[in-house]
């Protein structure tokens, strides 16, 4: 992958699950899938592969499904909100990265 993982922390978890069931499927089904890209589109996890079987392409089907209700942040309940970029937030990931950054306290 020659431009790595481009998504938060928070889906880690659902790639290492979806990772281990990929491989395990290409042990008991005798293919290798190859992973181009893991990336963040519409809000949503994107895992895109080479060479999968059927049950393989439902596993990423389902971990993308899932993305979509798990803060990318920081993994927990979250949804898919945003004005121009969608992304999957929690409400204190959102909060969080909505308030203005300044150095002044008073």
């Amino acid at each position: 992958m020659c431009w790595g993982f481009r998504c938060g922390d928070g889906w880690e978890p659902l790639i290492r699950t979806l990772s281990g069931q990929l491989t395990f499927l290409a042990g008991v089904e005798g293919n290798q899938p190859v992973v181009s890209t893991v990336k963040k589109k519409f809000g949503t996890l994107r895992f895109y592969v080479d060479n999968t079987t059927p049950i393989q392409d439902a596993c990423i089907s389902a971990a993308e499904a899932r993305s979509a209700s798990v803060c990318e942040a920081c993994g927990a309940y979250g949804w898919v909100r945003g004005g121009g970029w969608l992304v999957c937030r929690c409400d204190p990931c959102w909060e969080a990265a909505r308030l203005p950054v300044t150095d002044y306290i008073p």
